[in-house]
C-alpha cells in the first residue's frame, strides 16, 4: 500500500500545474511537521524514561488514509503533504536505526 500511495503522490507532482516552489513548500511543511512531532514525542517520552517510544508514538503516522482521501476528494496536489510526511518519517526512522 505504501508503494501505491507513494506512486500516487509522485504522479500528482508530475501532472500538477502548480509552481515548483509551491510543491517544495508543501513538502517542506511535511518535513517541519514530522521533525516537530518526533522532537515533541522524544521530549515527552524522556520525562517517562522512554524517549524512543515517545518519539515513535508521536512521530510515526499511518498516512496512507490521509493520502488517499486528499487524492480522491481534494486537489491531487494536496496529497503531497502527507506523501512527503511518509518520506520524511521513513528517513528519520532509517537514520535512527543506523
Amino acid at each position: 500500500a505504501l508503494a501505491i500511495v507513494s506512486g500516487q503522490t509522485v504522479r500528482s507532482l508530475a501532472i500538477s500545474d502548480a509552481p515548483v516552489s509551491e510543491e517544495i513548500l508543501i513538502a517542506f511543511a511535511g518535513l517541519v511537521a514530522c521533525c516537530l512531532q518526533f522532537f515533541l514525542g522524544k521530549n515527552i517520552g524522556g520525562r517517562y524514561n522512554d524517549r524512543i517510544s515517545g518519539g515513535q508514538a508521536l512521530g510515526q503516522k499511518n498516512t496512507v488514509l490521509a493520502i488517499w482521501m486528499a487524492y480522491t476528494y481534494l486537489n491531487p496536489l494536496s496529497s503531497v503533504g502527507p506523501g512527503s510526511y511518509v518520506l520524511w518519517q521513513n528517513l528519520i526512522n532509517s537514520w535512527q536505526l543506523w
